[in-house]
């Protein structure tokens, strides 16, 4: 009698296959489905961050002169900023921005901050707002502050009018 071998070898090395598979792909799609929105626009600004504050820690004087502005395919506005040691500050907007027709300024809803130490992201839900003007309005401030259970976060950036690296998707 012969034996036939399966082409991707026996049904327990099949059967752990498709384990493994499900566990690297369901965190993943659980997370697509969590944000599906992909980013339709990213500016990297370049100033001056004069206020980083989160929970109870100032990170002003290790904030790098740059941060990232990415706007999403529902119009959603997410401001990121980064400290020399490598610890990012993301204030996560909710919808689109509300525009200011007295000074062209846009004001943003949040709905979370993101803080990222060594590649480990925490998100905690949060209340408040990012009020900015557009790249190509000059210099101008970046004014962020939320409220969550952690506590207040604040960035304060002024902006000198010039972009980084804008990429449109």
């Amino acid at each position: 009698m012969t034996s036939r071998r399966r082409p991707f070898g026996s049904a327990r090395s099949s059967g752990l296959l498709g384990c493994v598979l499900l566990a690297v792909l369901l965190p993943a799609s659980r997370l697509a489905l969590a944000d599906d929105n992909s980013p339709q626009r990213i500016v990297q600004r370049l100033g001056a961050c004069k206020i980083l504050s989160l929970e109870k820690s100032d990170k002003g004087a290790d904030c790098l002169g740059t941060m990232v502005e990415t706007t999403y395919a529902g119009d959603r506005t997410d401001f990121l900023f980064t400290t020399k040691d490598k610890l990012s500050v993301t204030f996560r907007g909710t919808g689109a921005p509300t525009v200011d027709p007295n000074d062209a300024s846009s004001l943003q809803t949040l709905d979370a901050v993101i803080v990222s130490k060594d590649n480990r992201p925490s998100r905690s839900q949060a209340t408040g707002t990012c009020r900015f003007s557009p790249p190509i309005a000059g210099p101008s401030p970046i004014i962020c502050r939320a409220q969550s259970w952690l506590g207040l976060f604040q960035a304060v950036f002024l902006t000198n009018g010039r972009v980084a690296s804008p990429t449109n998707e």
